[in-house]
């Protein structure tokens, strides 16, 4: 989910995870062979982006599901305050 935020921003904006939830829906015994966990992202705004994320297993049935919120800082606009302020 991550990663999907992390496309959505423009080039020197920052980024960490403020919240993440996970459900398990149900139990993993097996680590199916193919597996295609998928994230997208739902919102992304000036200073923060939300993401969500679901893990189905090889028949499409959904084993887990997680939402992460995700505040941005632009890494050079806080250089360039920094400067202003001293």
């Amino acid at each position: 989910m991550g990663l999907a935020v992390h496309t959505a921003l423009p080039a020197g904006t920052g980024y960490t995870t403020l919240e993440f939830k996970i459900s398990f829906i149900k139990g993993m015994t097996e680590v199916p062979a193919l597996c295609a966990p998928r994230g997208k992202t739902l919102s992304v705004g000036r200073r923060a982006a939300t993401a969500r994320g679901a893990h189905p297993d090889t028949k499409g049935r959904l084993l887990a599901h997680a939402d992460d919120d995700v505040p941005g800082f632009s890494r050079f606009r806080r250089e360039r305050e920094r400067r202003t302020t001293v």
